[in-house]
């Protein structure tokens, strides 16, 4: 997705104290009401949220504290705003996960330390980035 590359850049670019993230990126994933339409349960989409999950660092516990809300043009969908989550999850529950993307989320999800991984872990969460994950099911397990 290139919306996701663009924003992964442009984000680090804005904000110098963010670049100890640069190199603990995890994956990519549409979550939320889009990602329950694109499994044929939603009933539309208003926007899309993507959440981009990171290895937390030790020095900086978060990343972002904001949303960023892209107006984008969506094949099939015009244009639609594209919210830009930034999503941590500590090092030790992805320990030993951080090559396999899939399964690092889905101990995050199914641990829910945080009230951010409880409100994902209702919904699906569908893979984006990187390729080898795009359109998979991450959440739930199926």
């Amino acid at each position: 997705m290139k919306v996701v590359e663009r924003e992964r850049k442009d984000f680090f670019r804005r904000n110098a104290r963010a670049q100890i993230y640069q190199g603990r990126f995890i994956a990519a994933a549409l979550c939320q009401g889009a990602a329950l339409h694109y499994l044929g349960l939603g009933t539309g989409v208003k926007d899309f949220d993507v959440h981009l999950f990171y290895v937390q660092h030790p020095l900086r516990r978060q990343i972002a504290r904001s949303v960023r809300r892209i107006p984008c043009k969506v094949p099939g969908f015009g244009t639609r705003k594209v919210d830009i989550i930034w999503t941590v999850i500590r090092q030790r529950t992805v320990a030993n996960s951080r090559t396999d993307p899939i399964n690092a989320i889905r101990k995050f999800l199914r641990a829910r330390p945080t009230s951010n991984s409880k409100f994902l872990a209702q919904k699906p969460v569908i893979g984006l980035v990187p390729d080898k994950i795009f359109g998979k099911v991450i959440w739930p397990k199926v």
